[in-house]
């Protein structure tokens, strides 16, 4: 499937590389919180409470954005060493065996982390501890919207390798 035929699939391509360059300027944020919790913690001997679980979050944001890229870009893990050995025809089974494993993996992680996430804003969950003044929904919130990122940017990617023979 060419990208540039399907005006909707390009859209959407171009929405998600764009959503995806902005978002990996989260990790500068995320490295000067740390900094500023090193220098406060170590140099004025002053704990800043509500460091640590925001860079929790932002890391975890970062990491599920990071997600979005790398299927987008085809560089997830595959065993190729099996992959060469194959025919075409080989080939193309265990790619459509892997699009079935992606749809059911991901099919199920926003199924599950969807009721999760609109029952922690239901509750408006926080976090325990020493932290708990910390909502945590959000983060909840915002797993099933970028795990739905992924199963699209997995499909999409699947269409435009289909005839590849990689």
């Amino acid at each position: 499937m060419n990208l540039n035929e399907n005006k909707f699939l390009g859209h959407l391509q171009a929405f998600i590389d764009k959503s995806t360059k902005a978002a990996s300027f989260l990790i500068y944020f995320i490295v000067l919180a740390v900094s500023v919790q090193v220098v406060s913690r170590y140099g004025f001997n002053k704990f800043l409470v509500g460091i640590v679980p925001l860079v929790q979050q932002s890391f975890a944001i970062f990491l599920l954005i990071g997600g979005v890229y790398i299927t987008s870009k085809g560089g997830h893990i595959r065993v190729t060493v099996l992959l060469d050995l194959f025919g075409p025809k080989m080939k193309q089974f265990s790619k459509i065996l892997s699009l079935i494993c992606m749809i059911t993996f991901i099919g199920i992680l926003i199924w599950q982390s969807l009721w999760m996430g609109l029952n922690a804003l239901a509750h408006k969950e926080t976090m325990n501890g020493l932290y708990k003044f910390m909502p945590m929904y959000p983060l909840k919130i915002f797993i099933p919207i970028i795990a739905t990122f992924i199963l699209i940017v997995g499909v999409i990617y699947f269409f435009k390798t289909w005839h590849n023979d990689d």
